[in-house]
């Protein structure tokens, strides 16, 4: 049987990542780059991925073509490339401020827009995506089911991809604030960085499982928090210095580049 075609336009962390996730198996795919260098040491680690300089060569008769270059790049790839695009091809962009009408203007195909995080090298990204209204559900199933070899995937309109983009994308960096504070709130407390790292992130594991069984944040919080304890008296210093007020601040504020 025939394997669906992928076609992935720039080799930098995100399409490397995407091209080294799809399973060989499922997909045929072809990255391209303009670095011949970067393509090389790709394939060096991926045999099983076709690599071009073209991205005209990577796109023709390509089922799922993903731009994953800069953004400033993403509209000049776009008219590169659209008269080798299969009618009934699904082009998905990676650009957080090119809307799917944009994109529609260019291309006789159906557009998508995506929104990875960073986690995706490592197989736990949170991926958003939005489809234009005119691509088939079966288009849309077989492109999640991909995209779900990388991570989760949320199926949005396109409205929430600013607030999906602060959330998920931005948001990994928010988390990682959490832990550098905590780590160095450790380090005063007595422990070594090392092992305050160690620590956190057990921690944070720990909090990722019990979010799994379905349980409210609030309940979970509830159950650690005893009347007159250690824990309710961290929780008001944090509320008191701001601490949930600047994450919903900070995701509002980030959420504005839409």
């Amino acid at each position: 049987m025939k394997k669906t075609r992928f076609a992935i336009i720039g080799a930098g962390n995100m399409g490397a990542a995407i091209a080294a996730g799809l399973p060989a198996q499922r997909f045929d795919v072809t990255l391209s780059n303009r670095s011949q260098a970067k393509l090389d040491t790709f394939k060096a680690t991926h045999p099983y991925v076709t690599v071009t300089s073209s991205n005209l060569e990577a796109a023709s008769d390509a089922d799922f073509v993903i731009i994953a270059t800069r953004p400033a790049q993403t509209m000049g790839v776009i008219q590169q490339i659209t008269s080798c695009l299969k009618p009934g091809a699904l082009l998905v962009t990676l650009a957080p401020q090119l809307a799917l009408a944009q994109i529609a203007e260019k291309v006789s195909c159906h557009a998508a827009r995506m929104m990875p995080n960073t986690a995706i090298e490592i197989g736990k990204s949170m991926t958003f995506i939005c489809y234009d209204p005119e691509t088939p559900a079966a288009v849309r199933d077989e492109f999640n089911a991909a995209m779900e070899q990388m991570g989760a995937v949320g199926v949005i309109d396109e409205s929430l991809m600013g607030a999906a983009t602060a959330l998920c994308s931005c948001g990994l960096a928010y988390a990682l604030r959490y832990v550098r504070a905590a780590v160095e709130g450790a380090v005063a407390l007595g422990f070594s960085p090392d092992d305050a790292t160690s620590y956190v992130s057990s921690t944070l594991q720990g909090v990722v499982a019990l979010l799994a069984t379905g349980r409210h944040p609030e309940q979970l919080i509830d159950s650690v928090t005893t009347p007159g304890g250690t824990t309710i008296r961290g929780l008001i210093a944090m509320e008191k210095a701001g601490f949930s007020n600047a994450v919903i601040q900070g995701l509002l504020a980030s959420s504005k580049h839409e």
